[in-house]
C-alpha cells in the first residue's frame, strides 16, 4: 500500500471513529460536551515503539513486523509506522542480529524511541532456557548503532548501557525506564500533554492515581507542590521519584499501590487541588471514583484509552456530585478501535 492511500484509508477510518465517539456521547445524554478528535499526522511516522518478531522455521528465520492495516508483515513493509530515525536504527540491528549465530535463540526484539530525540532503547527477548549469555552481542550492537542509549535482555537480567529513556515534553526532561508504560505516539503526545496542562493553575496540591512515571503530575507541580501518587508497575514508581528528584519536587511521594489501595485504604487525607485519574483499558477499579470524589478535590482530570470505560467512570463521578466541563479525544492508536480521552471534571 503506497504511503497515499494510506493516508486516504486513515482519513476514512478516523471519521469513522470521531463519529462513533459523538454517537456514545449522545446516546448517554453527554454530546454537548463534546470539544471533537483530533487527528494523527501519520505520514512520516507516528510511533515510539516497535516490536519486531523472528520467527523460525527449520535452519531459517524471518524478521516480522506489525502493520496496523495489515497485520502481522514481513520488516521491511512494517516500518512506515516508526519515524525515518528509527527507521534505520532497525535495519541497523536487523543487520546485525542477521549475521550472528544468535539469531536462532532470539524470538522477538523491541525498539523504544525517546520523545524529542532520536535516541533508543532495545530489549531482547530469549526464552529462559537459553542458557548463553547475549552480553557479547549486546555490546556489538551498541557499538554499531550510535543512538542506542542501552540494551537488555530481560530473561537473563541483563541490562547494558542507560536503562532510562529522557523524553523531552514542555521543555521539560521526563525519565522513564524501558520497562514502565509511556505513550507511544510521538506525534499526538504533545497535544494530550498541552491539553491536560492548559486546564490547570499551579495546583499546590497532586493526587496521581495510576501516574505511570508521574507525567502529568511532574509537568504540572509548583516546586512547593505536595504530590501524592500511586502505581503497581515498579519501574514507572522508580522513574517517578527520579523525575520528582530530577526536578526538585521535594513533596512528591510515589506509591507502589495499585490505585484501589491507595484511594480506599491509604485514605489520602491532604487536600487535594487536583487529581489525576489515568487507569489502563479497563477503567477505574471499584470505589476508586468514589474515593476521590470524597477528597473534595477543585478539579479531576480523568484520562482514559478506552471511550467506553471514560464514560463509565465519568458517570460515576456525575453521581458524585462533580460535573464534566468537556470530552476532548486523541487519535493515539490510529487504524485500531481505540481513542485517548480527557475530561476535567469540577464540583457542581
Amino acid at each position: 500500500m503506497s504511503a497515499a492511500e494510506r493516508e486516504r484509508e486513515y482519513a476514512v477510518h478516523a471519521a469513522r471513529k470521531e463519529e462513533r465517539v459523538r454517537q456514545l456521547l449522545d446516546e448517554r445524554e453527554l454530546a454537548h460536551l463534546f470539544r471533537g478528535m483530533e487527528r494523527c499526522p501519520i505520514a512520516c511516522g507516528y510511533r515510539a515503539h516497535a516490536v519486531i518478531r523472528v520467527e523460525h522455521t527449520g535452519a531459517e528465520a524471518q524478521l516480522l513486523g506489525v502493520d496496523p492495516l495489515r497485520g502481522k508483515v514481513p520488516l521491511a513493509e512494517s516500518l512506515w509506522v516508526l519515524p525515518e530515525a528509527a527507521r534505520e536504527q532497525v535495519r541497523c540491528i536487523a543487520g546485525v542480529l542477521e549475521r550472528t549465530d544468535s539469531l536462532p535463540l532470539i524470538t522477538a526484539f523491541e525498539l523504544l524511541l525517546e520523545h524529542g530525540s532520536e535516541r533508543t532503547h532495545l530489549s531482547l527477548a530469549v526464552p529462559r532456557s537459553v542458557g548463553a549469555t547475549l552480553e557479547p552481542l549486546c555490546r556489538q550492537i551498541l557499538d554499531e548503532t550510535p543512538e542506542l542509549l542501552g540494551i537488555a535482555v530481560p530473561s537473563q537480567r541483563l541490562d547494558l548501557g542507560e536503562p532510562y529513556l529522557r523524553h523531552r515534553l514542555r521543555g521539560t526532561t521526563v525519565l522513564a525506564h524501558h520497562r514502565a508504560f509511556f505513550q507511544s505516539n510521538l506525534r499526538l503526545v504533545p497535544r494530550l500533554v498541552e491539553e491536560i496542562q492548559s486546564g490547570l493553575d499551579a495546583p499546590g496540591s497532586i493526587v496521581d492515581l495510576y501516574c505511570g512515571v508521574g507525567l502529568h503530575s511532574i509537568l504540572a507541580a509548583t516546586p512547593a507542590a505536595g504530590i501524592a501518587g500511586a502505581d503497581t508497575n515498579r519501574w514507572a514508581i522508580e522513574s517517578a521519584w527520579r523525575n520528582a528528584k530530577l526536578h526538585g519536587l521535594a513533596g512528591a511521594r510515589y506509591h507502589r499501590l495499585s490505585a484501589q489501595e491507595f484511594a480506599v485504604e491509604h485514605r489520602f487525607r491532604s487536600p487535594a487541588v487536583v487529581v489525576f485519574v489515568n487507569p489502563s483499558r479497563g477503567g477505574c477499579e471499584p470505589g476508586v471514583p468514589e474515593a476521590v470524589a470524597r477528597w473534595q478535590p477543585e478539579r479531576i482530570c480523568l484520562i482514559s484509552c478506552s471511550l467506553d470505560s471514560h464514560l463509565r467512570d465519568l458517570r460515576s463521578f456525575l453521581r458524585k456530585g462533580y460535573r464534566p466541563l468537556g470530552v476532548r479525544s486523541f487519535d493515539m492508536f490510529p487504524f485500531s478501535p481505540f481513542v485517548e480521552s480527557v475530561s476535567f471534571l469540577e464540583p457542581a
